[in-house]
């Protein structure tokens, strides 16, 4: 089981960090954006669901994710 995610940006601008939050709005992670593809692990978190907030300055998008 892969533990991990991908954040493909087409527009990097040198900027910008992937925040995961759980449903009530606690921020679990900060990930600084570091290149046109960032993986990030989720291995640290429990199984539940979360919102992941993307921003890098320009664009700026919300994804669900279920880790079970």
């Amino acid at each position: 089981m892969t533990e991990e995610f991908t954040i493909d940006l087409k527009a990097y601008n040198g900027i910008g960090e992937v925040r995961i939050y759980t449903l009530l709005g606690q921020l679990q992670k900060i990930v600084p954006i570091q290149d046109k593809k960032q993986i990030v692990s989720v291995s640290d978190l429990s199984k539940e669901v979360y919102i992941v907030q993307v921003n890098n300055g320009e664009i700026s998008f919300s994804q669900k994710l279920i880790k079970n």
